[in-house]
């Protein structure tokens, strides 16, 4: 065998573990992506803190625990090489991407259950102006209410009297113009 393609195939290898290590790190900071952008999508539709909370740190916790496999797949593949020898890996990219799937799947579940308590803990507060335990008008709600109808009602009367006193005026411009038509 010459000397120049094994040198060359040697090189071809340590760049193609060095590669497929840099787009693990890719992924990883993917996934902590993603988790960041799932964690401001619970924050704006009002699940709070907490869920998006779990959310974070499960991308988190999968970033760090996948960057590590890969770690420690690239320096063994590194080690394999030198040695001339080569070990296929079936059971460690199944097992992380399995993990990945599981720990996303706990996390969305913590989610919806810290969600669904939030949802009910509104539910049963009651808004200050309805009590939806009930399901009667509270009397903050009713005396609100009256406030608004006098206050329309002084408006509407105000109107009126606007009216009446435009109409008084109109008159006595249309006989002003009659009188000084006929002069």
């Amino acid at each position: 065998m010459d000397t120049n393609s094994t040198i060359h195939g040697l090189i071809s290898a340590f760049l193609a573990a060095e590669r497929t290590y840099l787009a693990s790190v890719r992924t990883a900071l993917a996934l902590l992506g993603f988790g960041m952008v799932l964690a401001k999508v619970f924050i704006e539709n009002k699940y709070g803190y907490r869920t998006s909370a779990y959310v974070t740190g499960s991308s988190v916790l999968a970033a760090i625990i996948y960057l590590g496999f890969s770690s420690y797949r690239y320096f063994h593949v590194v080690n394999m090489l030198q040695r001339n020898t080569f070990e296929v890996d079936i059971i460690g990219p199944a097992f992380m991407m399995v993990f990945c799937f599981f720990l996303f799947f706990c996390a969305a579940l913590v989610a919806k259950r810290v969600a669904g308590r939030k949802k009910e803990e509104n539910n049963n507060k009651g808004t200050p102006l309805l009590n939806t335990q009930k399901g009667e008008l509270s009397d903050e709600l009713i005396e609100n209410m009256n406030k608004v109808m006098e206050q329309q009602a002084e408006l509407l009367r105000k109107l009126n009297n606007n009216n009446n006193n435009n109409s008084n005026n109109n008159n006595n411009i249309y006989e002003s113009i009659i009188n000084i038509s006929s002069d």
